[in-house]
């Protein structure tokens, strides 16, 4: 049933263009009426229903016959995979133009293989020139040595001394580079993983120095403008964990100009996500109309990437939400039916949960809010920020709602919770000032009044959390602003 599954998912990602050429091929591949049994396997994988591995054997040979309808799936699969590999295919898939390049070289080295192997040699110096200067300026070393490679093995038996030993630098130049591109490509993609799981910066903040340093090396070695837009991306990232925006934006305005004037960099995605990072530097900013702008410029450049067109909506939520207009956000708050749950994007449908959360807690609709606050727990996994931040929120809606039995429970839950986790991760002191304000409010039976005449000591913790080690994020799980809802209570 996994392999019927698997087939399903592949066929449903071929274009109108691909099932036609797929037809062409089962008609020259097969014979009699083996043909139409694979022509009979994709027209029940292209139903919407769900079908099972024994019903299409049923269909197909009237009976159970899984050694037959096993050879036919693993063949109707090769036959996929040489469609998408046809020149057609991939010309009309959308890639981008480095991507279909990339393909092209390729495809050009192994078919200048196959020609020396055959002894045809007439074209082989043009062909494998060729394919060395673009790998070369398109920064792909893993082809231009393996285009090295085959030129070396095919001038060794005829070529001049020189041109063999200035091959072989070549190859030595080019391992360089390629381990230096590949190493720092490694460092960004961990890095970057761990930032997207976790909120609180200081969790990430050594290891994102530590990255930077690395791959500052590598550019060094080899001045490779991948690696530079590798380094340049963490440093922005640095910068505006430092509340540095004035030098974000330098670097931002930097690795634009990098990404614009170097074909070895260039694609759409990159270049919209600089200016979806732009987007989010004037969120930043609290330039809110700025950052929407960006982040609608950033959009058509994710051309079929919903993910990426969802983390596009965050940002836009996020600049909607700080200026209380709650209509605009919920309208980036939904997902299409065809969005695709599992582990790695079930945190995000999460965090729009919790953003749906924030939105009925701005409303006054409390009991909502907690109640969404219990579903779609997958942001606890984020021990040291979003699950803080989502226990926090539960203790406010209680604390509106007047649910204390409920409300005692909680901050004794929450008091235990910060104790364990300061243990073994990096705790937000920002966090224990909350809390002692919240023990401070409970303490007072949450009277506002008594609170606001005797008790010196809640805006002896309001003061603290002015200060920068405790002061609040815009962009973080904390979207209620705990001081600005204290002061609130306090004034009303």
């Amino acid at each position: 049933m996994n392999n019927i599954n698997s087939l399903k998912r592949l066929v449903s990602k071929l274009s109108t263009r691909e099932i036609n050429l797929l037809k062409k091929q089962i008609d020259s591949s097969e014979i009699t009426h083996a043909g139409s049994k694979s022509l009979m396997l994709l027209k029940l994988l292209k139903t919407n229903k769900e079908i099972s591995s024994s019903e299409i054997q049923n269909n197909i040979y009237g009976k159970l016959n899984y050694l037959a309808f096993n050879k036919l799936c693993n063949r109707f699969k090769d036959l996929i995979y040489d469609v998408l590999l046809l020149d057609s295919s991939i010309q009309s898939s959308g890639y981008s133009r480095r991507n279909n390049l990339s393909f092209e070289l390729r495809k050009k080295v192994i078919q200048a293989d196959i020609i020396q192997l055959r002894g045809m040699n007439d074209d082989l110096m043009q062909i494998y020139n060729s394919v060395i200067s673009k790998s070369y300026s398109f920064e792909f070393y893993d082809i231009l040595i393996q285009a090295l490679n085959s030129k070396l093995r095919f001038v060794s038996s005829f070529g001049k001394e020189t041109l063999i030993e200035n091959i072989k630098n070549e190859i030595s130049l080019a391992e360089i580079k390629w381990l230096g591109l590949s190493r720092s490509q490694r460092i960004y993609q961990t890095i970057l993983n761990t930032i997207s799981r976790h909120s609180e910066f200081n969790y990430y903040k050594k290891d994102l120095d530590s990255a930077i340093i690395a791959i500052k090396e590598y550019y060094n070695k080899t001045k490779s403008s991948l690696v530079r837009y590798y380094l340049i991306s963490l440093e922005i990232e640095q910068a505006q964990i430092s509340n540095n925006y004035s030098s974000s934006n330098l670097l931002l305005l930097e690795l634009e100009r990098l990404v614009k004037t170097n074909e070895s960099v260039y694609t759409d995605n990159r270049y919209g996500t600089i200016l979806l990072n732009i987007a989010n530097n004037f969120l930043l900013l609290r330039e809110y109309n700025q950052s929407i702008v960006n982040a609608e410029n950033s959009r058509k450049f994710f051309k079929g990437i919903y993910l990426t067109q969802k983390i596009v909506d965050e940002t836009i939520f996020y600049a909607y939400f700080y200026q209380n207009n709650f209509d605009a956000c919920e309208k980036y708050l939904s997902f299409d039916n065809s969005f695709n749950r599992n582990i790695s994007t079930e945190i995000l449908f999460s965090k729009f949960n919790f953003y749906q959360a924030c939105i009925e807690f701005k409303k006054g609709n409390y009991l909502k809010c907690i109640s969404l606050l219990e579903q779609y727990k997958e942001i606890e996994k984020d021990k040291e920020g979003w699950n803080i931040s989502r226990r926090i929120l539960i203790i406010l809606s209680r604390i509106e709602l007047g649910q204390f039995d409920s409300l005692d429970l909680s901050i004794g839950n929450m008091q235990k919770y910060l104790k364990r986790l300061s243990k073994t991760n990096y705790l937000n002191p920002r966090f224990l000032v909350i809390m002692k304000i919240c023990l401070v409010i409970v303490r007072e039976s949450v009277d506002w009044n008594r609170i606001k005449v005797k008790n010196k000591l809640l805006f002896k913790y309001l003061e603290i959390l002015k200060s920068d080690n405790y002061s609040w994020q815009i962009k973080s799980p904390e979207l209620i602003n705990f001081e600005d809802w204290v002061r609130n209570k306090i004034s009303a």
